[in-house]
């Protein structure tokens, strides 16, 4: 059976395993039972499914790696930058109506605000509001790594090449592990550290890509995928009290741990989205859902505020609380079901849904001035 494709030739799995993904970001950043499972493998599993849409011709020649650049810096480049910007110009505000804490997040000055949107413009500043946009960062340094590598490595070893990067990952891999033991340094954790898992992982996806595993895995009788599914299980509880895998500041116990719960959860979604398929309403409620991840990433922590407001207000909280980050979740006693829920909920549905009446209201401004 031939791997499925929408009509603007997406992978429909790997919509729904992406959609899978953020709702487990979604869950770890709320708390919710199960979070240390989830971190595992989650983020990795963006970065693999990132490796497996990747397409040979994104390297055929300069000006391919151009177009593949320029539509990085639109599609990763520009939301981080206006999310960071925003998100800074807005801090004294979030501050005075009880968003941010100013022990976590202090006002900041006229000259301080500009300093700090030239840096979020260098992808060298960060806000709390936007804490999981590290992911755009660090993909877009991974993706153009990996076009620039193909690029060159095309000219002499067209076979073989994504078996090198991976290799080259590897080597990178274990270097980190190991410089890690003898530095203590944050900027290794933060940014090289979660460059190095990120591009790791993003070979993994293209070697995926690259054997066809997707549609191999589909082919296989039932036999195979009971077992291959209790191997992925099994590993992923094996190592249970092991720790769990923080891409954004590189940590991870050792290169194997992270290969091996990279993979499995990889496994482990696929399987999960290879049964949502099968039902068309839900698959088609999960793609929508996996086609608008970015929208998720940059606006559910300012969801998560608005929520800590209704909470607060609603069961009668320390208004203090609605500072809280992520959520007051772990704060608010019973009904914690009902709280967890509510955060999962809205901080998934309100970005689509804003997302998608932005692109109607692009499209009715567009039709308008034809």
């Amino acid at each position: 059976m031939a791997t499925e494709l929408t009509k603007s030739n997406r992978i429909e799995e790997i919509d729904v395993i992406k959609a899978l993904a953020i709702i487990c970001m979604v869950w770890g950043h709320i708390g919710l039972p199960g979070t240390n499972f989830v971190y595992r493998f989650h983020m990795a599993v963006f970065f693999i499914c990132s490796g497996i849409v990747y397409k040979e011709k994104y390297s055929d020649s300069i000006s391919a790696v151009w177009r593949f650049t320029k539509n990085k810096i639109l599609s990763l480049y520009v939301p981080y930058a206006m999310c960071a910007v925003l998100f800074t110009l807005f801090n004294n505000f979030f501050l005075w109506i009880g968003f941010y804490n100013p022990e976590d997040c202090p006002y900041l000055s006229i000259s301080q605000i500009v300093i700090d949107c030239i840096r979020a413009l260098l992808f060298v500043r960060g806000t709390q509001l936007g804490g999981a946009t590290w992911f755009l960062r660090t993909l877009f340094f991974v993706s153009e790594l990996f076009v620039f590598l193909d690029f060159l490595f095309r000219k002499w070893c067209v076979k073989f090449r994504y078996l090198i990067q991976f290799g080259l990952s590897l080597v990178f891999l274990i270097l980190f592990y190991f410089l890690r033991q003898l530095l203590t340094i944050k900027f290794l954790y933060t940014f090289i550290g979660s460059f190095v898992l990120g591009y790791s992982a993003f070979c993994m996806g293209k070697l995926i890509a690259s054997f066809d595993v997707v549609k191999k895995l589909k082919s296989l009788k039932p036999l195979p995928h009971i077992f291959i599914l209790s191997l992925t299980v099994l590993i992923l509880f094996f190592f249970n009290a092991s720790g769990r895998v923080d891409i954004d500041r590189g940590n991870f116990k050792d290169p194997l741990f992270f290969i091996s719960m990279s993979v499995s959860g990889f496994l482990f979604l696929f399987y999960i989205a290879y049964c949502i398929c099968l039902v068309r309403s839900l698959k088609n409620g999960m793609l929508i859902i996996g086609q608008n991840t970015l929208s998720i990433v940059l606006l559910h922590l300012l969801i998560f505020k608005c929520m800590n407001v209704f909470f607060v207000n609603l069961l009668g909280l320390d208004r203090n609380l609605t500072s809280a980050f992520p959520t007051l979740y772990a704060e608010c006693g019973e009904p914690k079901f009902f709280v967890g829920g509510g955060y999962l909920c809205i901080g998934i549905f309100i970005p689509i849904a804003l997302n998608l009446c932005k692109k109607k209201l692009i499209a009715l401004w567009k039709g308008r001035h034809k």
